[in-house]
């Protein structure tokens, strides 16, 4: 509790600060140092950020913004991270960095709070295209197998069409010698049945 109530008045100390620069005032760092804690919102208390994770998220902010908003040169976007973190290092109670150290804490916290927002999204975006792949994979498959389906079901009903339309042109005896030529089992099969298995292995074609 204490750690998180000197992080949040930290944090004031940043923003006084500023404020105070913008206003031309000097302002005493003490006097905001230790203010009211009850003041303080639920929000600014909860798992406060270490300074080193601050400085780190201010130099890789400051480091981003550089490379791709300023298309500025790998080493120069480098440099602006060291410079910025650290700025963002520095003691908050301590006067070092005039205004550039808390701006660069407050371009820290403000990072890593937008970071924090965004990653419950980021992370539900991520498994709904994982889920959406997954569906869309178990989709193709069954249309493949409906495909398939459709295939079999048309194959058989041409044949069944061939059956009927050529039963005569076949005697039982001829199409038993065709079974036996090759290796067809026809015993226990009606003509219909062996006719259509002879049609369906390509033995006998029916143009």
């Amino acid at each position: 509790m204490e750690a998180e109530v000197e992080a949040s008045a930290m944090a004031r100390l940043d923003k006084e600060r500023v404020k105070g620069a913008l206003q031309n005032k000097r302002e005493d760092a003490s006097s905001y140092a230790y203010g009211d804690p009850l003041s303080l919102t639920e929000n600014e208390s909860d798992q406060p950020p270490s300074r080193i994770k601050i400085a780190f998220a201010a130099g890789t902010s400051a480091a981003t913004v550089a490379l791709l908003a300023l298309h500025t040169p790998l080493p120069i976007s480098a440099c602006a991270f060291v410079v910025v973190a650290a700025y963002a290092a520095v003691d908050p109670l301590d006067d070092g960095g005039g205004v550039f150290a808390p701006l660069a804490r407050i371009l820290g916290r403000a990072t890593i709070e937008t970071t924090n927002t965004a990653m419950p999204r980021v992370k539900g975006a991520i498994l709904a295209a994982t889920t959406g792949e997954e569906e869309i994979s178990r989709l193709k498959r069954r249309v493949q197998e409906l495909e398939r389906e459709n295939a079999k079901l048309t194959q058989s009903m041409g044949i069944r069409e061939t059956v009927d339309d050529n039963m005569n042109a076949f005697t039982l005896d001829e199409l038993r010698d065709f079974a036996r030529q090759n290796g067809v089992v026809f015993s226990g099969r009606t003509k219909a049945q062996l006719f259509a298995t002879l049609l369906e292995r390509g033995i006998i074609k029916i143009n």
